[in-house]
Parts: structure tokens; sequence; C-alpha cells
């Protein structure tokens, strides 16, 4: 896959990764010298019924939607792989900076999230939905520093799968599940049910939660018993936690009412 060119202007330089949705990219747009970012599907996932239909869907909401705090959608394929071309964004995931520093004061969490929520509400108004929020896909610029900014990759992705096909796929051998991370997924997704802009408010309570305490609000001994435990559960409240540090009343309040 290295070195192919896609649609006549897209060279792939190197991997970047592999997700349960297709391997991702470092690319050169050869007419621009810009680097690019294309995620090309995994055959299973192109090779669904409705994925056609999804894709064409999906990736026009994407590209109608532009803000500071998004990845930007350049172009996308249902021929030449299937696969989707975005910007590239040059900073560190919040996944590994929360693995660097476990967790994070509450004024700068108040900060990123502030920003999530802003492309959130956004994206929402225009009837796009993440359906996938969680660390990962939330990459930070100029981490570190009091201009760092946030920029959510891979908007409406998630919808390309069909959620019973990836539900099945999920429960017959797999630890990823493909329409939401077992960490961060809502209730409704793991009970099968239609998820609306509400899903994605859950998860940003999830990860409030998680930056806060430094730990997620389920855990099990199985990404099963994890997804269960959202749709079942209750998470602790932040005084049974014993947390080294205080965290202000209203801002446990406002992490609840997102859960």
């Amino acid at each position: 896959m290295i070195g192919r060119i896609f649609l006549n202007r897209y060279e792939a330089l190197r991997l970047l990764g592999e997700g349960g949705m297709g391997k991702v990219y470092l690319a050169r747009q050869l007419d621009l010298g810009r680097q690019v970012v294309i995620k090309v599907m995994h055959e299973h996932v192109a090779a669904e019924p409705k994925f056609r239909d999804r894709f064409q869907r999906e990736t026009l909401l994407m590209a109608r939607f532009a803000h500071p705090y998004a990845v930007t959608l350049y172009d996308a394929s249902l021929t030449d792989g299937p696969c989707i071309v975005m910007e590239y964004i040059k900073g560190v995931n919040l996944e590994s900076l929360l693995q660097k520093y476990q967790r994070f004061t509450a004024a700068r969490v108040g900060r990123l999230v502030g920003q999530l929520c802003e492309v959130l509400q956004a994206a929402h108004d225009q009837g796009l939905i993440h359906r996938d929020l969680k660390p990962a896909n939330l990459m930070i610029v100029d981490h570190d520093s009091p201009r760092e900014k946030i920029k959510v990759m891979d908007f409406g992705l998630a919808k390309l799968v069909d959620a019973e096909a990836a539900a099945g796929e999920y429960h017959a051998s797999s630890a990823e599940f493909a329409v939401g991370t077992p960490g961060y997924i809502c209730p409704e997704q793991v009970k099968g049910e239609a998820v609306d802009h509400r899903g994605d408010i859950y998860s940003v309570g999830v990860m409030m939660y998680e930056l806060l305490t430094g730990r997620l609000p389920f855990t099990g001994p199985s990404s099963m018993d994890l997804m269960l435990a959202h749709a079942t559960e209750l998470p602790p409240r932040f005084s049974e936690l014993k947390l080294p540090v205080s965290i202000p009343e209203p801002i446990e309040a406002v992490v609840f009412l997102c859960l």
C-alpha cells in the first residue's frame, strides 16, 4: 500500500495505524505538496450492504462541516479504497497525554472540554453525530501550553458501519466494538437503540470523569462486562475514590449530568 496513489493525487507514505474500520496512512497531496491523512476502509466494512449509501450520506455531511476544533475532510472515494482523505494534524492525542499525566487539573479539563462542547454543538446543529468519542480521537495541538487546542477526528465515521453487523462481529471475535469503544460507549449503543446527540454528551461525561480522576467510571474483567456496566450501573461518586485532590462539587455535578 505504501507508494500507492489514491484518487490520482494522494501518495501513501507510511502507515500511521489501524483500527476496526480501516488502516490510516500519512500521505502527500501531489499537486499541492501538503501532507494529508488517508483512511482506507477494510474490505469487510466496505462489503456491508448498506455501506455505499451510508458512505455517500455521511461523507457529504462531513464535507459540509467546518470548524476550528474539528479535523477537515478533504476528499472521499467509494471506488478507490474506499477511502477518506483528511487534514493532517501535528499534535498529540489526548489518550497519550492522559497516560503521561494520569489526571488533569479541573481548569485544564474545563478549557479542553469547553472547546469540545463548542464543536459538538456546531456538529449536532447540522445533524452530525460522532458516536465514538474517546481520548484517542481527540488531537491536542500545542499541548502543554496556554495555546493548546483540541481537534476532533472521525466525525460521522462510526455510522458507516452497520450497528447490528458490528455488534455481531464484536460478540464473535473482537474486543473492539465497531460503533463505539467499550470504555466510552453510551447505554443506547449497548442496547442496540437509536443514538442521537445525547450519546456524544454521555461520552463527554465519561472522558471528563477519566480526565479528572485518572480512571474510567466503570471497570470490568472483559469488554462485554464493561459495556454492560454502562447500561446497568451508576459510576462511583468522586468522594468514594479517595482522590489525592479535591474536585469541586459543581464540576462533579456537571460530569454526572452528562452521564
